[in-house]
């Protein structure tokens, strides 16, 4: 097929054959490691040529998969997008040529930008906080990065992974396609994440293998089939409350596994009922050094990006990813995030760490999830406003439990408790949303 990503395609088919390779439930579909091979050989994609840029916009399903590997059997660079993502105001921003969609098919929406020789994947990063950037990755970094979760969390071809996760964010796309190639994970996708859908799932196709988030884990409820091993959560904070929720209730124990776009995994709980990994991401995955330069993490492996695209161009990068977070190492050696960076306000001319103040609230027993932000006051230049998701505490009872925890500064003015907060179908805290509720 002309690439170690779609070589490896190959090999599945010729040793696994008539398996099933993916079932798509939405689509009610099922595909052989064979038929998709085949299909993949077959799909048109006339006037795509080596070298072209193309952006990949249709949603979980079959297609997703079999495009992705077509286009790289082509020696496209493959953009990945939310097929709910003005795919095409993306596309077109960040230079590509053609943008393939589940209505369209494939269509040109500009000239195509040329990308750096060896450019094979674009993942979009930081597209929630400011314009989008792409991370474009080599074949060979992806392979590495999947060969460093292969061996961190012990996946083989036995495993049959649940992908209930957009295959074009970094986690689900790492877990699913770059998965069942590299390893022969055959894949379930389930996008339907009410609590008996994803049981029926689970047990129907024998899932041992469950890449999750907390929201998902904190809507299933219940025990699980047996063959279910391992649940993995990335994407955001997991509260220690959440986990032990789904431990009781289902009777397995959630692995923290922290990552980054442009890096792919960095670190992973190998141990999650050591009462130490509380508070912490776990150990660097294998293949993985973590640099902490003065309290910020960057991360040494062979899964980085090369470069970034931008509407402005291709920017170079330094031989490291810095994640803009900042942690320390426990001493059994176990990541310990301490905040973002960025993730500061000024009140009345004091800084405030808004990380800090989250991590606060989350330890407070019944509260799932925190999150801080910072709005403008005219007296103070900002003020600190923390929206709770809880059940069961009231904003009244959060301030009486301050009890000089926070320094003055940190105290936030105003606490909204919410049943949920807003998060994107990535399971990231939709900060945008979350602002609007709160000004409203």
């Amino acid at each position: 097929m002309g690439s170690p990503f779609c070589d490896m395609l190959d090999r599945q088919a010729r040793e696994q054959g008539a398996r099933t390779a993916i079932v798509s439930e939405a689509e009610r579909r099922s595909v052989t490691f064979t038929e998709l091979a085949q299909r993949v050989g077959a799909l048109p994609l006339d006037g795509v040529k080596p070298g072209d840029f193309v952006a990949l916009a249709t949603g979980n399903g079959v297609a997703f998969i079999e495009h992705l590997f077509a286009l790289r059997a082509r020696g496209a660079a493959v953009l990945t997008i939310d097929a709910k993502q003005s795919p095409r105001e993306v596309a077109t921003r960040l230079g590509a040529r053609w943008l393939v969609t589940r209505d369209e098919g494939l269509v040109r929406v500009g000239d195509g930008r040329a990308l750096p020789a060896g450019t094979a994947f674009v993942k979009l990063t930081s597209g929630s906080t400011v314009a989008p950037r792409g991370a474009l990755f080599t074949e060979e970094a992806l392979v590495g990065g999947i060969e460093h979760i292969r061996e961190g969390m012990s996946l083989t071809r036995e495993d049959v992974v649940l992908v209930a996760i957009p295959l074009s964010h970094s986690y689900g796309f790492d877990n699913g396609p770059l998965s069942l190639a590299a390893i022969g994970t055959p894949l379930v996708i389930q996008m339907d994440v009410l609590p008996g859908a994803v049981r029926a799932s689970i047990e129907r196709h024998g899932v041992t293998f469950w890449p999750a988030v907390p929201a998902l884990l904190r809507a299933v409820s219940g025990p699980l089939a047996p063959s279910l091993r391992r649940v993995i959560s990335a994407s955001a904070p997991l509260s220690r409350g959440t986990a032990d929720a789904f431990a009781a209730a289902t009777g397995v124990r959630v692995q923290e596994f922290f990552g980054a776009t442009e890096a792919g995994g960095i670190a992973f709980e190998t141990r999650p009922d050591d009462p130490a990994s509380e508070g912490t991401v776990g150990f660097p995955m294998p293949g993985v050094r973590i640099e902490l330069a003065d309290g910020c993490v960057r991360v040494h492996s062979e899964a980085n990006r090369f470069a970034l695209l931008t509407e402005a161009g291709v920017e170079t990068s330094p031989p490291y990813v810095e994640t803009g977070d900042r942690a320390c190492l426990t001493p059994e050696g176990r990541l310990k995030l301490l905040g973002r960076t960025v993730h500061v306000a000024n009140v009345g001319g004091v800084k405030v760490d808004l990380a800090a103040i989250e991590t606060f609230f989350r330890g407070v027993a019944g509260v799932s999830d925190a999150a801080a932000m910072a709005l403008e006051d005219p007296a103070r230049g900002q003020r600190v406003v923390v929206a709770v998701e809880s059940q069961s505490r009231t904003a009244e009872e959060l301030k009486a439990l301050i009890n000089g925890d926070l320094a003055p500064h940190e105290v936030p003015r105003d606490i909204r408790v919410l049943a949920r907060l807003p998060r994107t179908e990535r399971g990231k805290l939709d900060r945008a949303a979350l602002e609007g509720l709160i000004r409203a």
